[in-house]
């Protein structure tokens, strides 16, 4: 006798009682919160402070439109971004808040998950859902809140899925409008991480599935507007990334035939995590293996081949075969995006990631699940099996609740975090550098500039590490080591602005201002919409009486970044020189809205006062800036000669 697992009835008949549905629910948020009871009074970690504090529009009034409509944003991910805005009125940068919703995302993605396979006739599908919630591997896509977009994106996904699904009415489903609102809702699951694009295939993976095996040309013609869709939205955003210098860099150089090898590799070694979640990472080892041993190296990928010929031949007339392969196949599918083909920013840390596989683990979770539970059902009485199937999933769930558990608390700072990476992965220089941070602020330097020198030590290319060492050496005023780090830094990185930038700093802050201007110059040859580097060098041709090509840098940074409040008062200063004071006016307002406490603002506001013979408000505004800068000393003269009238000589900010 053979279980069939396809479905055999409509798929109206797989709905459960609404009481029974919301217990379900119920028991899967209480172990989501258990599981991550550390995570939920988490810091922000890595990414967090990009995509939340650090995200200038999340708290701009119009950040929620400049979302959808600018290239502002580190990614068009304009769901996922939204949400942040709305949520930074409630939380503001208390990432408790943050860490609640997506614990109750995720619940609402298990949720979904546990539909998807009910309807797919799935059996043991609320276990699998359970697994599913606890798993450790997808503690990295939960506890992290820059991995919303994981969570918001498989939310998405699943919705998309029962809706397609449930609008073919040769499945049992009706409804013309379910279809056009699954290729809607896929969109929305494209707008909060694109990394979904395979989606289309999957729908035509579970159509045949549903079919028993079976396709046909309405089912594929069905299915193309949503490849349609997802190929735009794909190419459309990695035009997004290349507008913003996001990948325009080799994350990864390898020739496409070792990458396609290497993606062998990556799939085996997501499902053996999978099935076995132990001395899980941040970030993994390089493989130990490369194109020169080509039987060894594509060896992985062979396997996989072999696997998906056997199953496929099988798939006909076994039913278990047919299941594997729709497992399988699905696994691939979603893996594709993270499979070394394509460049990822996370590849520069790690090729492999848990984070990358909360899409994928569904399927080896279900199957598992679907296994047991068949064997279950095979061996045992009706009487028995229920006791059984229920002991066994117990089991399974608290022993993996207790590893999420254990890896949540990882997730909890940054200090445990980057210790946990460099403990566990030796190789991990990007671990030294990160938690070098954590050292510099709270107050340990020399431990930090320790980790700083390790991080390049284990990757001299490693231009943070040469930036964060830097900066050590000028926080203790020690400006000549900083220049040389620097130096250093640019010998081994010769691409980088950002050291290049520093560099300039370091520069601007001795005196060396020819340096410092090529150094700057330099910065915007590699970065040319670098607000910072253009707002220096503006200063520096200002200085050297060059108004006008100070102007044109000035103006360029205020246009990249409209926040600085810094370079409005430079370039309110060069249009003083130009004579433009109504100009330097309006700049010098604006650059006070964005900072009432800047001192240079309120010093050059009383300029501005001085040449419009407003005398009064002139003194006010140099009284002002003294009182936030006690040691301006060039306030304190501006505002001795307005007080020794008429022997007044203004002197100019510079």
């Amino acid at each position: 006798m053979t279980t069939t697992i396809a479905p055999t009835s409509p798929l109206t008949s797989v709905q459960l009682p609404l009481r029974q549905r919301l217990l379900g629910v119920g028991v899967i948020l209480i172990l989501t919160f258990i599981a991550y009871t550390s995570a939920i009074h988490g810091d922000f970690i890595g990414d967090d402070t990009i995509y939340i504090t650090g995200e200038p529009l999340v708290q701009a009034p119009d950040g929620i439109w400049r979302f959808w409509v600018s290239t502002e944003p580190v990614d068009y991910y304009p769901i996922t971004f939204g949400l942040f805005w709305i949520e930074w009125r409630f939380w503001g940068d208390n990432p408790t808040g943050y860490h609640v919703v997506n614990l109750i995302l995720h619940t609402v993605a298990c949720a979904l998950v546990w539909r998807v396979l009910r309807v797919l006739r799935v059996p043991g599908a609320y276990a699998a859902a359970l697994l599913f919630a606890v798993h450790p591997i997808n503690v990295q896509s939960v506890a992290w809140i820059a991995s919303r977009k994981n969570i918001l994106s498989l939310i998405f996904a699943a919705w998309a899925t029962l809706l397609y699904l449930r609008s073919d009415d040769r499945l049992g489903g009706r409804g013309r409008w379910r279809y056009w609102l699954a290729l809607v809702v896929m969109e929305l699951g494209l707008l909060s991480k694109t990394a979904i694009f395979p989606l289309p295939a999957v729908l035509l993976l579970c159509e045949w599935w549903m079919r028993g095996g079976r396709m046909d040309r309405r089912v594929i013609v069905r299915a193309v507007p949503f490849f349609v869709v997802a190929l735009a939205m794909t190419l459309f955003t990695i035009w997004f990334q290349y507008s913003r210098g996001a990948i325009g860099e080799d994350v990864r150089s390898e020739s496409v035939l070792s990458r396609v090898g290497g993606a062998g590799w990556i799939i085996w070694f997501y499902l053996i995590k999978v099935l076995a979640p132990v001395n899980l990472m941040y970030g993994y080892p390089d493989w130990p293996v490369n194109v020169l041993r080509p039987a060894l190296y594509f060896a992985p990928l062979a396997a996989l081949v072999v696997v998906f010929v056997v199953l496929w031949r099988h798939s006909r007339t076994r039913t278990w075969a047919r299941a594997a392969l729709f497992a399988f196949a699905y696994f691939v599918l979603m893996l594709i995006p993270v499979s070394g083909l394509i460049n990822t920013g996370f590849f520069r840390y790690s090729l492999v990631a848990d984070h990358y596989v909360y899409y994928s683990s569904i399927a080896v979770i279900a199957l598992v699940t679907a296994g047991a539970t068949i064997v279950i059902r095979r061996l045992l009485s009706d009487r028995a099996q229920m006791p059984v199937a229920f002991g066994v999933s117990a089991v399974v769930v608290f022993f993996l609740l207790a590893l999420a558990m254990r890896r949540s608390e990882v997730w909890r700072t940054e200090e445990s975090l980057w210790r946990d990476a460099f403990v566990r992965n030796h190789s991990a220089w990007y671990a030294h550098n990160n938690y070098g941070l954590v050292m510099l602020r709270e107050g340990r330097t020399d431990e930090a500039a320790q980790h700083f020198r390790r991080s390049i030590g284990l990757n001299a290319a490693n231009d943070q590490a040469y930036l964060n060492l830097g900066r050590y050496h000028e926080v203790r005023g020690e400006h000549a080591e900083a220049v040389a780090v620097y130096r250093r830094g640019l010998e081994r990185v010769p691409k980088s602005p950002s050291i290049f930038y520093n560099f300039g700093a370091a520069l601007q802050a001795q005196g060396h201002l020819d340096e410092a201007a090529e150094a700057y110059t330099r910065a915007l040859e590699l970065k040319p919409r670098d607000a910072k580097s253009h707002n220096n060098l503006g200063a520096i041709l200002l200085a050297r009486g060059q108004t006008a090509d100070a102007s044109r840098h000035l103006e360029q940074s205020i246009a990249i970044d409209p926040t600085s409040s810094s370079a409005r008062v430079n370039l309110a200063n060069a249009l003083i020189a130009e004579q433009r004071v109504d100009e330097a006016r309006t700049q010098a307002i604006e650059a006070l809205r964005l900072d009432p406490n800047n001192a240079k603002a309120h010093n050059t506001m009383g300029i501005v006062h001085v040449k419009q013979k407003r005398l009064e408000d002139a003194a006010r505004s140099f009284r002002r800036a003294v009182e936030l800068d006690p040691n301006f000393e060039q306030a304190r003269r501006n505002l001795g000669a307005i007080e020794r009238l008429p022997e007044m000589t203004i002197e100019k900010q510079k």
